[in-house]
């Protein structure tokens, strides 16, 4: 079996526990404020814009919940149990602005060159080969066209602990996100990276489990180091996640 229909049985049949993997492994308030700042000022570029999702459900949070109204929306998922779940939302959100659900494998987008103004993705990028991913997401954008992908890193300690520990949470072919991976991206796109959570990981995960729920104060003295650390060429590939935003070469 291929990884993409893989991908899209573990989907259809629902076979992920994701909840288990947030309950030992949750994050950071700090760091979801942050990223959630950054989100809304990328995804500006989507206001009267045709865009592309990488999926089929990441478009309730990236644009609806922060009232950006795109010209048009498609979504394209190799899950037709995703796309189901998003023409869901739809029905129930009933945003203002055209959504396009159609059922697609990532690898050979069936779209018209340079037809797109952003092309985003939640924890998508991961799941697919990048090179050819990659290859298609640049094809479909328009020339200066920009993309967003929240993905996780391979390089944590404690967050590949965490993986092994819980493997009911991720599909067999998932991988994340490698130093050879964001220079891929960027030989294709000039980008700017956003790391995501180092030393919070550990003591956030240590006060949950205690507490039953985070310490404000510890997640923030963490926050502050992760931030100032982040600056250390090379040290933020060590980090839990990055929030990638890019323009076409």
């Amino acid at each position: 079996m291929s990884r993409q229909l893989r991908e899209k049985e573990a989907y259809d049949r629902h076979a992920l526990q994701r909840e288990s993997h947030e309950a030992r492994f949750p994050r950071s308030i700090r760091f979801h404020e942050y990223l959630a700042a950054l989100v809304t000022k990328y995804m500006q570029a989507c206001q009267g814009a045709r865009v592309l999702e990488i999926g089929s459900n990441a478009w309730t949070g990236y644009l609806h919940q922060r009232h950006f109204q795109p010209e048009e929306l498609v979504c394209i998922n190799i899950s037709e149990e995703e796309l189901e779940a998003g023409r869901r939302h739809y029905e129930k959100l009933a945003p203002p602005f055209p959504i396009e659900f159609i059922l697609m494998d990532a690898h050979d987008l069936q779209l018209a060159p340079e037809s797109f103004d952003v092309v985003f993705g939640g924890a998508i990028l991961h799941h697919l080969d990048l090179q050819v991913a990659l290859d298609q997401i640049y094809r479909v954008a328009k020339p200066s066209g920009e993309i967003l992908f929240h993905e996780p890193l391979g390089s944590n300690p404690f967050a590949a602990l965490v993986r092994r520990l819980t493997p009911s949470a991720r599909t067999a072919d998932e991988r994340p996100l490698s130093a050879r991976d964001l220079r891929l991206i960027r030989s294709k796109f000039e980008t700017q990276l956003h790391f995501l959570e180092f030393t919070c990981v550990l003591p956030n995960a240590i006060t949950a489990s205690l507490l039953g729920s985070q310490s404000k104060a510890v997640d923030a003295l963490f926050y502050g180091v992760d931030r100032l650390a982040s600056r250390i060429p090379l040290l933020p590939l060590l980090y839990r996640d990055v929030l990638i935003h890019g323009r076409k070469k």
